[in-house]
């Protein structure tokens, strides 16, 4: 946002296509992994709906990102973000086997 309104559209457009270019690299090794799990005794069709839901909800949250950010402003979405963040991180540790919170001092 800074190099649009700065007058940089350049680095603006090379930066949107460097994270289109990041997430597509991110999805391309999700669906290897997925590929690499099905096969044996798995069934396929587990993997590939949940793939296919993750694409599916990251789409439709990315639809919505521009107007909700519209309403409510910049600091207020990355706020919510990092909350976001730090509360998934936390929840998907806890679910990792034998993980253990660090004692508090």
């Amino acid at each position: 946002m800074a190099a649009v309104h700065g007058g940089h559209a350049g680095l603006a457009i090379a930066a949107s296509v460097t994270a289109g270019a990041c997430v597509a690299g991110i999805y391309i090794v999700l669906g290897g992994l997925i590929l690499g799990w099905a096969s044996g005794g798995h069934a396929a069709t587990d993997y590939s709906l949940l793939y296919g839901v993750g694409r599916f909800i990251g789409t439709l949250a990315l639809l919505g990102m521009p107007a909700l950010i519209a309403r409510a402003g910049w600091l207020p979405f990355y706020a919510a973000a990092g909350i976001a963040a730090a509360l998934s991180t936390a929840w998907l540790l806890s679910a990792l086997p034998g993980h253990r919170p660090a004692p508090r001092a």
